[in-house]
């Protein structure tokens, strides 16, 4: 989960793993540009070992999944869902 929250120059995302039984693992990232003056592209990039929160190619946020045994499971078989929520 992707969310922005602007803040000046720069703008604070929010990012969350929802895991088990929503079971949430969020943090407040800094981008140091305004996400609103351009278009941007956001993604998660999800290995077996990590998922990183990005914008534009670069990641602001990566998560080792060694501790999250359902996770790095669902990722490892294909049945991990991600989801990008946009809010203005």
């Amino acid at each position: 989960e992707i969310m922005g929250n602007q803040a000046g120059t720069e703008t604070k995302i929010w990012t969350n793993m929802l895991r088990g039984t929503c079971q949430e693992n969020w943090a407040w990232i800094t981008v140091p540009f305004d996400v609103s003056a351009d278009y941007h592209t956001y993604a998660f990039n999800i290995t077996a070992d990590s998922i990183s929160w990005m914008v534009d190619g670069v990641a602001y946020r990566t998560v080792a999944t060694d501790s999250f045994p359902d996770v790095r499971t669902a990722a490892q078989s294909g049945s991990f869902r991600e989801f990008i929520s946009v809010w203005g």
